[in-house]
């Protein structure tokens, strides 16, 4: 529990929670099944995305096995709201990672572990 602290401070810090549509201004996303981003709104307008890929325990229906398993990845081409003016990307532990840009779109390569990212707006 204490590793997810600074990510907690993080989500405590967001006002308002928004579905991934036109309201957040990033469009409805195709993504597989297991794989998540989440849309928040912080009390500056910046979105905040928490994105994972949850398919490193594939489903199992009627004994077939889904797609993924424990080295499983989706690279996530993410398109960016128009009036974004930065991005900043944060591990699950908080840490800053390199910036994937600022647009029209970034790809993130979503693992197991969550990552956040900041879009600036």
């Amino acid at each position: 529990m204490l590793a997810l602290a600074p990510a907690a401070s993080l989500i405590l810090s967001l006002t308002a929670t928004r579905w991934l549509s036109s309201a957040a201004g990033l469009g409805v996303m195709d993504l597989p099944n297991d794989v998540y981003v989440l849309a928040f709104v912080d009390d500056l307008e910046n979105l905040v995305l928490a994105m994972w890929d949850g398919r490193n325990q594939p489903d199992v229906t009627y004994g077939v096995t889904a797609e993924g398993g424990a080295d499983t990845t989706f690279t996530l081409d993410l398109p960016l709201p128009e009036n974004t003016t930065g991005t900043t990307l944060f591990d699950q532990y908080g840490v800053e990672l390199s910036s994937p840009g600022a647009g029209p779109s970034v790809q993130i390569v979503l693992t197991p572990s969550v990552q956040y990212l900041v879009v600036a707006r």
